[in-house]
């Protein structure tokens, strides 16, 4: 594997996510991705990348981070359109990944509508898909905060009559805009 910073506090590649994490944790408008070869990385260093057939370039893209499980969680939304960090919260204590994408997930749904936006969601994350589906998160969390923003989540989302669709982001689409890269 091969990381590449387009953007951060110094450009190039990388052979860890140890080297990247600090170049790009806290810089606004950080670029950065996990690529398998360094043919790649290098391309879209150049701004040359292909683009997967059928990739969204319109939507809201939500992705969460969470280091062992449970462990600390942060998620967050991007906008496709400009790439623009539209929403992050955490970390957390005592959280799961899987609460972490239900709850950016949930959190994209209520920006775009309260501000119009027509959608769509997008999620790599198939378990955060059933919960939206059924109105209900099945995360176990040591974090009571967490707990109680689960509930709010699933009361929330039983309460609304109309959304923006949500949808699985594609892995033949490449990696999550949203992704921390921390795999």
């Amino acid at each position: 594997m091969v990381y590449a910073v387009r953007k951060g506090r110094r450009q190039g590649l990388f052979t860890s996510w140890q080297e990247v994490e600090p170049l790009v944790k806290g810089f606004p408008g950080a670029e950065f991705r996990k690529f398998r070869s360094r043919e790649e990385a290098e391309a879209w260093l150049r701004g040359q990348e292909a683009t997967p057939q059928g990739r969204p370039t319109r939507g809201l893209v939500v992705d969460a981070s969470c280091p062992g499980n449970p462990g600390p969680v942060e998620w967050r939304v991007y906008r496709l359109e400009d790439g623009t960090l539209l929403l992050q919260e955490g970390p957390f204590p005592g959280g799961t990944n899987n609460a972490g994408e239900f709850l950016g997930l949930v959190e994209a749904l209520k920006w775009a509508l309260e501000t119009g936006y027509p959608g769509p969601v997008y999620t790599d994350s198939q378990v955060a898909l059933a919960w939206f589906k059924r109105k209900e998160a099945r995360a176990q969390v040591a974090n009571p905060t967490l707990g109680a923003r689960l509930r709010e989540a699933e009361a929330w989302l039983q309460s609304q009559k109309s959304l923006p669709p949500v949808l699985l982001w594609e892995k033949a689409w490449g990696e999550n805009p949203a992704d921390y890269g921390k795999k």
